[in-house]
C-alpha cells in the first residue's frame, strides 16, 4: 500500500509545480508587449487623417498624442500622461473645470498585437483641445497602421505636431 501512496503524493506535486509555471508563463509579458514600449500610428482615409504615438515612461504610465483630422478640416489633438486604471490608460486634464468643454477625459486601450483604441468621455469630450465642433471620438488603429518605435517625437506637444510621416 505505502509503495502506492508514494508515487501518487510524487505526482500530485508534479502537477502543482506545472500548474505554478503554466500560471507564471501567462502572466510574464508576451514578445508582442515587449515590443509596444512604444509606437507611432497613423491613419488616413478620403476625409480623415488621425495620428498616435505613445512610450511607456514607468510603471503604470504613458506619455502619449492623439491627433484627429475631421472632414470638417477642423483639428484636436490630446497631448500628456494617462495613468493605468482598470484594464485601460486613462487621460484627464480640467475634469473638475466649470466649463464642460474644458473637461477632457479619454479611455486608451493599447492590444499585446498592437491594436490600438481610443475613446472620448460623454461627460468630458475635451471640446477646448480643438476647433469648432471638435471632440475626442471613437477611434480603432489597426495594427497595420503602426509607424515606428517612439524617438523624440512625444519629447513635447511641438514634437508631436511635427511628425508628419503619415
Amino acid at each position: 500500500m505505502r509503495a502506492w501512496a508514494e508515487p501518487h503524493r510524487a505526482s500530485r506535486s508534479m502537477v502543482k509545480i506545472a500548474a505554478f509555471l503554466l500560471l507564471l508563463m501567462m502572466l510574464a509579458p508576451s514578445s508582442a508587449e515587449a515590443r509596444l514600449s512604444s509606437g507611432l500610428y497613423c491613419q488616413h482615409d478620403l476625409k480623415d487623417v488621425q495620428t498616435f504615438g505613445f512610450k511607456r515612461v514607468g510603471s503604470g504610465r504613458i506619455v502619449f498624442g492623439f491627433s484627429d483630422w475631421f472632414p470638417s478640416k477642423n483639428n484636436i489633438t490630446i497631448y500628456g500622461r494617462a495613468n493605468w486604471k482598470n484594464g485601460r490608460w486613462v487621460f484627464e486634464r480640467g475634469i473638475d473645470s466649470p466649463n464642460p468643454d474644458e473637461r477632457c477625459r479619454a479611455y486608451i486601450k493599447i492590444s499585446p498585437r498592437g491594436r490600438v483604441e481610443i475613446e472620448g468621455d460623454a461627460r468630458a469630450l475635451c471640446r477646448s483641445q480643438g476647433g469648432a465642433g471638435t471632440f475626442v471620438r471613437h477611434s480603432v488603429f489597426a495594427p497595420r497602421t503602426y509607424q515606428k518605435r517612439v524617438s523624440t517625437e512625444l519629447d513635447s506637444t511641438s514634437d508631436f505636431f511635427e511628425y508628419g510621416d503619415c
